[in-house]
């Protein structure tokens, strides 16, 4: 009984699918035969014949209009969330269906017109590709459709340190920063030598790709001078960068015979 049925639709679908097909290319016949015999002026046609031509073609143009259909779409990928590596290429579709056949325009993520065909492809994106792509379709039928893609281009993370050498002496405060830029983000550790001193990451927002990260130092002893860094990893890959802190004299004096 559920296979009958599902055969049943399945016809159905099919036969509409067909009709609007032949239905389409009568319109397109239509829009072209009247700028053959209407606004080409090499034409030799009489005026009256003209003038029945086009009470002929707005007959079948509103006939059609009587059969219109409002515009629907099949997207690719169907969730319409797509996550790439950088330089991977960017692939989405937004196939529409409908009477008359709906028009595509793809907007960019800075709400650009980038497209006007059903299929969308970016070659080797970049991390700038990142955001919402919007698929609007529309026939004229009803309010356009609007179909949105959320685009995510990933990448190994990037570590900066502001200040790699910093002087400083005994019983003072200082304020070692690092930039991160990675997609997705990683924890961020710092590091004293080979011992771990400081992470963060559970506070920071997964759509976050650019952070800024503190460490406060207080110089207390001769053990807290040396060399510090700021490390990164995400599953693309990992990235540090190094801080030295010197003793300002006369705490760096060189004792020599």
């Amino acid at each position: 009984m559920h296979n009958a049925l599902t055969e049943k639709i399945d016809l159905q679908i099919s036969s509409l699918n067909n009709q609007i097909g032949v239905l389409n290319s009568t319109l397109d016949i239509a829009k072209q035969s009247l700028t053959k015999f209407i606004e080409d002026p090499s034409q030799n046609i009489e005026k009256a014949d003209k003038s029945d031509f086009v009470k002929r073609f707005f007959y079948i143009t509103n006939k059609i209009d009587t059969c219109a259909v409002p515009a629907t779409v099949k997207t690719y990928p169907s969730s319409r969330n797509l996550t790439v590596k950088e330089g991977s290429d960017i692939n989405l579709s937004c196939e529409p269906k409908g009477f008359p056949l709906p028009s595509v325009r793809w907007i960019s993520p800075e709400e650009e017109e980038i497209g006007t065909d059903a299929k969308l492809l970016i070659h080797k994106s970049s991390r700038y590709d990142t955001g919402v792509y919007k698929c609007v379709v529309d026939n004229d039928v009803g309010p356009p459709l609007v179909a949105r893609f959320n685009v995510q281009v990933e990448y190994e993370p990037k570590v900066v340190i502001h200040r790699r050498k910093v002087y400083t002496g005994l019983n003072q405060n200082i304020t070692l920063k690092c930039d991160i830029e990675a997609n997705p983000m990683g924890i961020i550790q710092w590091w004293k030598n080979e011992t771990n001193i400081a992470f963060e990451g559970e506070n920071i927002s997964a759509n976050n790709t650019f952070v800024t990260s503190s460490l406060p130092i207080y110089i207390q002893s001769m053990n807290d001078f040396g060399f510090y860094s700021c490390e990164t990893v995400n599953k693309l890959g990992k990235s540090i960068d190094y801080a030295h802190i010197v003793a300002s004299p006369p705490f760096n004096i060189t004792i020599t015979d």
